[in-house]
């Protein structure tokens, strides 16, 4: 197994077995070792590969998390937290605004016929009020394909303060579709300006909120590579004008007159993921080469991408077996 298999394995046994609340966070058994109680990856808000604000809709920000607003939206990394925690993500926009999260089915297909309880920590600076937050979980009509959900239960609204505070609700008995993945929505019910901060994000079985499962920030950001990966600096974001970690290969073209690259994942995806190119000044889509003297980019192509590597070719105009290098940087998003 990867590591992220591993830690997967983990995430889809811990709370199932006998696993008991440890004190000041995660989970033990009676021999003392410490397992994943909580489904949600990266709940309280600690890696953000793609960039620390963004005023787009979808994964823009913190890892596994996908922002939606109906206007004047932002997304932002905040250091307004809870007792406890590093950072939060404040959501700011005009109607329907929410963060969700879509758990993979490995990590869901042993919680079915159990109940769970989701937590989290919540302020509400610009809207709050009675009913002024919903949470909803979804369950998708087939394995890992959120195109058609189902939702579990009923709607859950919370009167929300302009203060922290932590919310929860207990989803009860969960149906056969649950193994198919989980979809944990938090949104406002308000149509006006609205402005929250959320954090400290918990789904775990039993129907009953317990402590945070905090994990090793190594831990975490694997997690969460597992869906997102990217060649530069964890907390430098993508098509940043920078040359630290960039992709360097010096060879030879191949019979075809292009330039191959192939580079390994350091976490395997959870399926082969979606990739994109960037020049270390920047620019989508192509790398920057030399050859034979001449230098220029190209369309940097990518194939036969699967869960552990990819591999790049360009078209650089050189002759067979000719000598040239390549650069640039890449992100992998295997997202939900």
């Amino acid at each position: 197994m990867t590591q992220a298999a591993n830690l997967g394995a983990l995430g889809t046994n811990a709370g199932t077995t006998g696993i008991l609340p440890a004190a000041g966070g995660g989970t033990g058994t009676a021999s003392g070792v410490t397992g994943f109680k909580n489904r949600i990856i990266n709940g309280a808000m600690g890696i953000w590969q793609r960039g620390t604000t963004s005023t787009s809709i979808g994964y823009q920000t913190a890892d596994r998390w996908s922002f939606y607003a109906d206007s004047s939206r932002t997304v932002a990394q905040s250091s307004d937290v809870p007792s406890g925690f590093i950072y939060s993500a404040s959501l700011s926009g005009t109607g329907s605004t929410g963060f969700t999260q879509k758990i993979e089915s490995v990590n869901t297909n042993g919680l079915v016929g159990n109940n769970i309880t989701i937590s989290f920590y919540l302020k509400q600076t610009t809207g709050a009020g009675a009913n002024a937050i919903a949470l909803n979980l979804y369950h998708p009509t087939a394995v890992d394909n959120y195109n058609a959900t189902t939702q579990i239960g009923s709607t859950q609204n919370f009167t929300t303060t302009t203060g922290w505070a932590q919310y929860s609700a207990t989803f009860s008995s969960l149906p056969s579709g649950a193994a198919n993945g989980l979809q944990v929505t938090i949104v406002t019910n308000s149509g006006s300006a609205v402005v929250f901060l959320l954090t400290g994000v918990q789904l775990e079985v039993g129907s009953t909120a317990t402590s945070f499962d905090y994990r090793p920030y190594g831990t975490e950001l694997a997690l969460c590579q597992r869906y997102f990966e990217k060649s530069y600096d964890t907390t430098v974001a993508p098509a940043t004008n920078t040359t630290t970690n960039a992709v360097y290969n010096y060879g030879s073209t191949d019979q075809y007159s292009s330039l191959v690259a192939s580079v390994p994942f350091r976490v395997e995806k959870r399926a082969a993921p979606t990739m994109t190119a960037y020049q270390t000044g920047g620019t989508s889509g192509s790398w920057a080469y030399g050859r034979s003297g001449a230098t220029g980019t190209a369309t940097a192509n990518f194939y036969d991408t699967g869960t552990t590597r990819f591999t790049q070719y360009m078209t650089i105009g050189a002759s067979a077996y000719a000598s040239a290098n390549c650069y640039g940087h890449w992100t992998a998003s295997a997202e939900l």
